[in-house]
């Protein structure tokens, strides 16, 4: 059941990618740094994107685990008289598989709230509404980017 989750965050990598390298086509950077370019949307993609987001969903399903099986397994107890007659093996097992059901779908709960905030912010950026300017317009963007592409040859000569 983990295909879905896993096919929607494939999908967003790429399209991540994918804007990244238009906004840097458009921003119109020379060919010269357009390499550095490619190296920091591989960077991102590669190392940021896989071992730093995993590790992150990782320890929090780690501690949401932890958590979710102490509160499911406080019900089975040598109390209850249900669970009398069940080895304690097979309801370790048990407890285990739901609290791992429960944790993640409380991470992915989670990581949609994250997501929905995010567009949010972004679609609020670019709104006619920008009651405070959360990122950049490009204009400004792409006045650094010209201002820092032209100074860029000045520092390698020995003129500068």
């Amino acid at each position: 059941m983990l295909f879905i989750p896993l096919f929607f965050r494939g999908a967003a990598s790429v399209i991540v990618s994918i804007v990244f390298l238009t906004s840097i086509v458009q921003s119109g950077l020379p060919f010269q740094v357009f390499p550095q370019a490619l190296t920091i949307n591989g960077f991102t993609g590669a190392v940021m994107g896989a071992t730093f987001g995993p590790a992150i969903v990782g320890e929090f399903l780690r501690h949401t685990m932890a958590k979710n099986a102490s509160l499911l397994g406080s019900v089975v107890t040598d109390f209850n008289p249900d669970t009398a007659h069940v080895p304690v093996h097979e309801m370790f097992g048990l407890v285990q598989t739901q609290a791992l059901v429960v944790s993640m779908k409380e991470i992915f709960g989670w990581l949609l709230i994250v997501a929905l905030l995010s567009l949010l912010i972004v679609l609020l950026s670019y709104s006619l509404l920008r009651p405070n300017t959360i990122f950049p317009k490009w204009k400004t963007v792409r006045r650094v980017l010209r201002h820092v592409a032209r100074m860029a040859p000045i520092r390698g000569t020995a003129r500068g």
